[in-house]
Order: structure tokens, then sequence, then C-alpha cells
């Protein structure tokens, strides 16, 4: 096996737990691993840190997966790291409240690259680390041992990784292919789940706390969904909190499409209007138009990649809730998301207190959120938390 030297001084974090060596940390490779390749890392004084994933086409030059020195089964460790994750799940009652939920968070279940999401009765995986691709046979054992699915589909194509070398081929790991349409349960509330081509996985199961707390302050309100995709803040508000009636904008027809077949499925289809227009321009129209709502949540797509586009992220987000503001009624609730990783929490923060002035408006967060607890993260690898969710109540 091939070994990973680190330059001196750059071990720090691996000696914490940190999963992940960064190019310019390594002082030089002994053996040639190809891409994918298991390899040894080592600090600069020879002592074994752990043992992970090569990639040269990536920044990440290593994905650690174990620190366990010596002859170890990785097969093994996979089928550990799955039983450990699903007996996570079943401990925080998440399989309870729905049926639709994150049974793998990758470096937060210490399975690099590894994503997994359960869905009425189907799992579909993810991966993102080409060394991961090699197990996708013990991975899919060891799933199909703790949760039973009736099939488990890979989902490949996605752009990260496409840049790691992995293959982007669809198919079946283990059962039957699941259908176009998988129905599923959340809190009460259906949503018709696109395995096979939906956004990530097909559905986003980390706001599912969040989608709660704003509904229960929508009582009678009118909603504006921004970003909508699926509709889950809004469908979530009329079917569980009451609301009057959305209106769910959305630059994607197909996502419109889902959110129109959900919405006659929970009941509420003449309460929902759907509007196919960027986020951005929608909000920035409907504040023109005069438009006020008793509620809004705004959840934009992903806004930086790495440290290099968070200024610009950060731009986009005053934007956003400088519009949102706007738009809100006297004593109106806010919901304010952001998935960009690299934006950091006071980052996030502050965006809403430059709106806020900019606005002149009076902003009382009631609630500070992020993903649930289906999303694990390590304290020692903070990049894993990503989601920033704020609700608050708008006055003057």
């Amino acid at each position: 096996m091939a070994t990973v030297h680190l330059l001196r001084g750059r071990s720090k974090p691996l000696w914490a737990g940190h999963p992940w060596v960064y190019a310019a940390s390594v002082e030089r490779v002994e053996g040639d691993p190809p891409d994918g390749a298991a390899v040894e890392v080592r600090d600069d004084a020879g002592r074994f840190l752990g043992r992970g994933f090569w990639n040269s086409r990536s920044i990440l030059r290593v994905r650690i997966l174990t620190r366990e020195e010596g002859e170890t089964d990785l097969a093994a460790v996979v089928a550990a790291r799955v039983r450990e994750a699903a007996a996570l799940r079943e401990l925080a009652g998440v399989p309870a409240e729905t049926d639709v939920y994150r049974v793998i968070h990758a470096e937060g279940d210490g399975l690099p690259g590894i994503v997994v999401d359960a869905c009425a009765g189907f799992l579909v995986v993810q991966v993102s680390v080409l060394g991961m691709e090699a197990l996708l046979g013990p991975l899919a054992d060891a799933l199909a041992a703790a949760l039973r699915p009736r099939g488990i589909w890979l989902r490949g194509g996605a752009r990260h990784a496409r840049a790691e070398g992995i293959s982007g081929e669809d198919r079946p790991l283990r059962g039957v292919s699941p259908p176009d349409t998988v129905w599923a349960r959340e809190r009460g509330v259906g949503f018709g789940v696109d395995l096979r081509s939906g956004a990530k996985t097909g559905h986003f199961s980390d706001q599912r706390e969040n989608r709660a707390r704003f509904a229960a302050l929508c009582r009678g309100r009118r909603v504006l969904d921004a970003f909508c995709g699926t509709g889950g803040f809004a469908l979530h508000a009329l079917v569980n909190g009451g609301a009057a009636s959305a209106v769910c904008l959305d630059g994607s027809e197909a996502a419109l499409e889902r959110l129109r077949v959900n919405a006659q499925r929970n009941g509420v289809g003449e309460r929902i209007e759907r509007v196919r227009e960027d986020g951005f321009l929608g909000l920035r129209r409907l504040e023109g138009t005069g438009a006020r709502f008793g509620a809004v949540s705004v959840d934009p797509p992903r806004l930086a990649d790495n440290r290099h586009q968070v200024e610009g992220a950060l731009k986009a987000l005053r934007e956003i809730h400088l519009r949102a503001l706007l738009l809100l009624e006297e004593g109106g609730v806010l919901a304010a998301s952001s998935c960009s990783g690299a934006v950091g929490d006071e980052p996030f923060e502050e965006t809403l207190r430059e709106a806020a002035r900019l606005a002149r408006r009076r902003v009382q967060v009631v609630y500070r959120g992020g993903q649930g607890p289906d999303h694990p993260w390590s304290v020692v690898a903070p990049e894993g938390r990503y989601l920033r969710f704020l609700l608050a109540r708008v006055g003057r």
C-alpha cells in the first residue's frame, strides 16, 4: 500500500480527527497509487494517521476512512458504519416521524463521499469519492441487512462526482428499481418523490424541522415560498400550519409540476399559485408590484462551493433578504435559509442585519436552526454543517 507523507506542521487536523488531507499538506507519496486506491497517511515523523482513498485530481488528495493501523478489512469498516448510522436515526426517532430521511451523511457518519437517503421503502445512493465506488457491494449488502428496503438505487452523474472520475451510471444495486414516483410522508404531509431524476436524491429532507417551525407561525397567512422546489415550506404551511394560501416561485418546470401533484394529493391544490420564474427576478418583480405576504420563505440553491465564491454568495443573500423583508406585512414571518456550507453563521446573519437596515425593518429572530438529526456532522469537521436557517418576526 502506498504511503502519503505530510509536511511538517500539517498533521494537527488529522491528529484531531479531521478526515481530509489537502494537496497543499502533502510532502511526498511513497509508491505510485492509482486514483481511488487505498493509501496510508503518516505525519512528518512517520507516525500513522489513518487509511483512506487517494485521488490526484482532487484538491482533497486523501479522504480518511479508518484510523486503525495494520491490516484492516475496509468492507467490514463500511458495514459497521452503516449499522451505527441506522442505530443513530432510530435513537433520534427519525423513522417514527417520516419515511423520507437521510440514512448516511458522508463524513458525518464516517463514510466519506457516501450519501444514502431512504424514501418509502427504497434507498438512493450517491457516491462522490472514487475509492468508495469499489466498496458499493459491501455498502449495499450492509444497507440491505440493516434496513431491508424494497430496492437500492444508485444515482450517478453529479458534477462533483464526475470531477473525481466517477462514472455517471444510474443502476439498481439491490432489489427492485423504484417507480417514477414514490409517495412518502413527512409529518403528515405527502410528497411524491422522483428518486431517479429529481434534484439530488429527490427530496430535501434536511429542512424537515425548519419547515415545521415555519408552518407553526403561518395560520391564516398568505405565504410566499421562493426557490420553492417541490413546495416543502408551502405545503407544510397549508397542510399543518393552517395558512390561507401560497404563492410558489421557482425556475424549474419539473419541480413546479411535482408541486402541483403534491398539492392536489394533499387537498390544497386550489390554495396554491405556481409561478415559473427565477427566484431572484421573481422577488424583485413581486416587490415592485406592491405584493405583500404574511409569511415568506427564501431557500436559494447553493451559492458558494468554496471560499473564493463567498463574497458573491453574501451579496446575493443580502439582495434576497432585502426583497423578502420588503414583501412582508407588519408582523410577518420570515424563514431565511442558506445551504452554502462555505458561508458561516456570522456572515449569513450579517446579510440579514444589512437587509434589515436597508429595509428599515425590525427583525426578531425566534428560532435558529440547521440540518436535522439525520444529517449529523463531526465537531472536528464542521464543513459537514452546511445548512443555516433563521426564523424571524418582522416589524417596523
